[in-house]
């Protein structure tokens, strides 16, 4: 579930127990099954940050929101009242930025009614914003230091076709190699691998890293020909990621944590 990168979501804004709703806003979305209805507000801020949504959708069947309120993706489905508006009560939620969209009979869209849309890019942008504001220990006197080492894995070509749903056919194919690198700022570790790699590699090497403070970074300094990189568990699933990987399984998760974690707990032989 990759809810960070939709092309363009809703975003609610809660700033204070008062916050209220922006004007509303409804364009054309007919072609969508969507009817526009004049003077309808979503999201609705109430003042106890509870929040309504609102989609004027008279001949949908099935509504529903999806929002990262709870930490985590969230789907509620929405009720349809007599006249064809669905609505959903939430929260109260904390005051931050939420992103959300509306599935509307199987197709995600944004809220026509909601004239606060982002697209990724400037999400993360707003993300660097808000983590900067946030930041209190600020210092120029730091330790810049750094490592870099090649990862060269078993590699496998695929022989057969389709997309994803069924196994793949692989015959032995020429060695992957992996660009593994650790940029370090005093005890926080920029770990980097020039791949995509999956997110439970990323969270194995956090837990071996002597450094609580460590990140893994992907498509860092250049881009390996390896394709995704999953986990070895992930190797039993037949997705578009896994079946297009040209890696063979048992290597490079292993060998990413570890050398990452090495590179890391060998920081002062890197240092400046």
């Amino acid at each position: 579930m990759r809810f960070a990168r939709f092309a363009a979501i809703g975003i609610l804004s809660i700033l204070s127990p008062l916050a209220q709703s922006q004007p509303a806003f409804q364009p054309n979305l007919a072609g969508a099954g969507v009817s526009p209805k004049s003077q309808l507000v979503s999201p609705e801020i109430l003042p106890n940050n509870g929040v309504i949504f609102r989609l004027a959708a008279p001949h949908a069947t099935e509504v529903s929101v999806t929002g990262n309120w709870n930490g985590a993706p969230v789907t509620v489905p929405m009720t349809k009242d007599e006249s064809g508006v669905w609505s959903l009560l939430v929260g109260p939620l904390k005051p931050e930025l939420h992103g959300y969209n509306f599935n509307l009979d199987g197709v995600r869209i944004i809220d026509p009614a909601n004239p606060d849309t982002m697209r990724e890019g400037q999400l993360l942008g707003e993300e660097v914003i808000r983590v900067m504001t946030g930041t209190t220990k600020m210092s120029g006197n730091v330790a810049i230091w750094g490592a870099e080492e090649m990862l060269t894995c078993p590699g496998r070509q695929r022989t057969n076709t389709g997309r994803e749903g069924s196994p793949g056919k692989y015959r032995d194919g020429p060695p992957v190699d992996l660009r593994l690198g650790v940029l370090g700022i005093d005890d926080i570790a920029l770990a980097t691998v020039d791949a995509e790699v999956y997110t439970q590699i990323s969270l194995r090497l956090k837990k071996q890293s002597p450094l609580s403070n460590t990140v893994m970074v992907t498509l860092a300094n250049g881009r390996a020909n390896s394709g995704y990189v999953p986990n070895d568990a992930a190797f039993g699933a037949y997705t578009f990621q896994v079946l297009g990987s040209r890696l063979k399984p048992g290597c490079a998760e292993q060998g990413i944590a570890n050398g990452l974690s090495g590179l890391i707990r060998d920081r002062g032989n890197h240092r400046n």
